[in-house]
C-alpha cells in the first residue's frame, strides 16, 4: 500500500491560456506552502511557455523558478524525471512518472483538450491499479 498523496485536478475543458493560468495557480499554492516543486512539462517548448506564464499570470506575485535543475523552489523540466530535490511533482506532461518514490505529493491535471484528458485518464487508471489513494479536486471556472 502506498501512502503518497495524489490529487487529480479536474476542471472544464477550455482554452490553453486558461489551463496555463490554472496550473500557475496550483503551483503558486504549493509554493506558498514552501514546498519544493518539480513541474514536469511535455517538451522544451512547454517549459518555455510555462516559464513565461509564471512571470505574467498575476500582477501581484512572482514564483521563483528555473528551467534547469537548480535549487529554486520551482523547477521546470521536460526530462522524464531526473534526480531532483523536489518533494512535490506537478505533472503536466501527461506521461506516467517513472520515479514515484522521489515525491511525497503528486498533482496531476485532468487535461486541457480531449487528447490530454485521455492521457490523464490513463495515468489515473495506472495509479488506481497500483493501489494509490487518489483524491479528485474539482475546480470551478
Amino acid at each position: 500500500m502506498f501512502y503518497k498523496k495524489i490529487d487529480f485536478y479536474i476542471y472544464e475543458l477550455g482554452d490553453y491560456q486558461s489551463y496555463q493560468t490554472q496550473v500557475c495557480q496550483i503551483v503558486e499554492a504549493a509554493y506558498r506552502k514552501k514546498e519544493q516543486i518539480l513541474l514536469l512539462c511535455e517538451n522544451e517548448e512547454r517549459c518555455k511557455e510555462f516559464d513565461h506564464a509564471m512571470w505574467v499570470f498575476k500582477d501581484t506575485c512572482f514564483i521563483p523558478h528555473t528551467i534547469v535543475n537548480k535549487r529554486e523552489i520551482v523547477t521546470l523540466t521536460n526530462q522524464k524525471l531526473m534526480a531532483n530535490h523536489s518533494k512535490t511533482l506537478v505533472n503536466i506532461s501527461y506521461t506516467f512518472p517513472r520515479s514515484l518514490n522521489e515525491f511525497n505529493y503528486i498533482i496531476e491535471m485532468s487535461g486541457y483538450d480531449n487528447a490530454s484528458r485521455q492521457r490523464a485518464r490513463e495515468n489515473f487508471k495506472k495509479y488506481k491499479n497500483m493501489k494509490f489513494n487518489i483524491s479528485s479536486v474539482h475546480i470551478k471556472t
